[in-house]
């Protein structure tokens, strides 16, 4: 073969038909047709080159064919520039293939109430490479941060959290087949409170270490059984003059009674009533009660209500008492009023206690009026406000 011209070749008579008897094909079917490009003819062994450039412009001129304008990237101008040269991509790479480190995209997470409590639910999109996942979540804005879902191959999850007053960041990464992650992607969320249904949640407390409490936690406990003790006397007094009062004796019974008394002379003057509904059948029994009394003694009055409610069923039983109390003299006054709430059975018992108590005394100052009385302080003689105490066992 030998060069005819500056567009020609000429091909030795006897290569032609050896070629067609090698290759399978004849002279004809590899020439282009005049309505094609020209013939492309590879002379010598096929050497790769590759030189990067740089596009400056791409116009399609028709449907098959695009301009592209650009220039030669010499590596000497970064090199003048102090700069890193960008090595050029290898020829023909395969771009279906997956990439070695895969980068998440996508990532989503939000906080959901369930029956007992909050979850995150958390996601990722699909990954081209990723072979296992992993999640952290954060409630310091990344000050620390917890394992939501350990290294593998879930890309989305739920799992329990807890509630928290600043945003919660939730982030995750993806791995490729050679074990190298890819960089982590985040996205930040607010919890909702959780929202417990007593019906489908049953909860247990563990017991209460009472030998490892301290004094002053005694002395309450000690205090509240007291006034529980109280308590539970005057109603049981009330009830038995209920019963005395509706003369039933051990028999079922279902009775109203209501009694009253008043009393006027020179130095005292006194009005109570009693009201009170009472049923008895087998071994359980009910009653409500109201006793309320007015007194003047000299210069003494005092105001006094119990309301009783209880219920008793073959020993287990149900009390809710309260007393409230009026009393003022010549340099004092005093207002009181005490809840007590009890349930008792098989020598277990639950109480819930609540006093409010406030006191003006012309002869006490604030300061020794703060250790005179439960549950009162005053920043000055004749103004306290009311103290409030509650403890359930």
């Amino acid at each position: 073969m030998r060069g005819v011209g500056p567009r020609g070749l000429e091909l030795h008579p006897d290569d032609v038909p050896a070629l067609a008897a090698q290759t399978g094909r004849s002279f004809a079917s590899v020439l282009a047709r005049d309505s094609q490009d020209p013939t492309t003819v590879v002379i010598g062994e096929l050497t790769e080159l590759q030189e990067t450039y740089v596009a400056r412009s791409a116009i399609p001129s028709d449907a098959d064919r695009v301009q592209i304008k650009m220039v030669a990237d010499d590596p000497r101008v970064w090199q003048l520039l102090d700069e890193q040269v960008i090595a050029p991509a290898p020829v023909n790479a395969d771009n279906l293939a997956e990439p070695l480190i895969p980068q998440i995209s996508v990532l989503h997470a939000r906080c959901q109430r369930i029956e007992t409590g909050i979850e995150v639910v958390w996601g990722v999109s699909v990954t081209r490479g990723a072979r296992s996942y992993e999640a952290d979540i954060s409630y310091d804005a990344g000050g620390t941060w917890e394992v939501l879902s350990p290294y593998g191959p879930a890309s989305s999850g739920r799992a329990q959290m807890r509630q928290s007053d600043q945003p919660v960041t939730v982030r995750a990464r993806a791995f490729g087949r050679t074990g190298l992650p890819g960089d982590y992607i985040a996205t930040t969320f607010t919890t909702v409170a959780p929202l417990i249904d007593n019906s489908q949640v049953e909860l247990r407390l563990p017991p209460i270490d009472y030998e490892g409490l301290d004094e002053d936690v005694h002395n309450r406990i000690d205090y509240i059984l007291e006034v529980e003790r109280v308590a539970a006397e005057k109603a049981a007094d009330l009830l038995a003059r209920v019963i005395a009062a509706a003369g039933v004796g051990d028999a079922n019974a279902a009775a109203i009674v209501y009694e009253k008394q008043q009393r006027l002379d020179a130095d005292q003057a006194i009005a109570s009533d009693l009201s009170a509904a009472f049923v008895r059948l087998g071994g359980a029994e009910a009653a409500v009660a109201t006793e309320r009394t007015a007194r003047v003694d000299g210069d003494r009055a005092l105001g006094e209500r119990i309301d009783v409610v209880s219920a008793n069923t073959d020993g287990n039983t149900a009390l809710i008492m309260s007393v409230q109390q009026t009393q003022t003299d010549a340099t004092s006054a005093l207002a009181s009023r005490v809840d007590t709430v009890v349930a008792r059975g098989d020598e277990r018992y639950a109480i819930f206690l609540t006093e409010n108590t406030a006191r003006y005394d012309q002869t006490v100052s604030p300061r020794k009026l703060r250790h005179h009385r439960r549950g009162a302080d005053g920043p000055r003689p004749g103004l306290c406000r009311a103290g409030q105490s509650g403890q359930p066992r």
